[in-house]
């Protein structure tokens, strides 16, 4: 199992991907995975030129909040623009349960197969 800084994966400065597997609510169960998304960090916009990346979230990825990760989501809107997360909670059957809130990207962390968030 890998260990992970969360605080580095998902901070300010640029990192270099990681390969790893991320879980999503596929058909109503979160046993499918797919590879973490990156997105590309530019340090200067119009030459373009790629720093280092960022990890993205996308629809149906399943989340947990940094400050209670008793509690799982999924992702069910991204506003982009204004950088809010609309997620939904998950039962302990990995169900949805209708509740829905908007989050901070700076308060989820995805949730991973074989990695430990330290």
């Amino acid at each position: 199992m890998q260990k992970i800084e969360w605080h580095k994966f998902y901070g300010h400065d640029p990192i270099q991907p990681i390969s790893i597997k991320k879980y999503i609510l596929d058909d109503g169960t979160m046993k499918e995975t797919r590879q973490m998304t990156y997105e590309c960090w530019y340090d200067n916009d119009e030459t373009k030129e790629v720093v280092g990346m960022y990890p993205t979230f996308e629809i149906d990825d399943v989340v947990t909040r940094i400050s209670d990760r008793n509690k799982l989501y999924c992702i069910n809107r991204y506003e982009r623009v204004f950088s809010e997360i609309l997620v939904e909670l998950l039962d302990s059957d990995m169900k949805r349960t209708g509740k829905t809130t908007y989050m901070e990207p700076s308060e989820l962390l995805h949730v991973v197969k074989d990695v430990e968030w330290i």
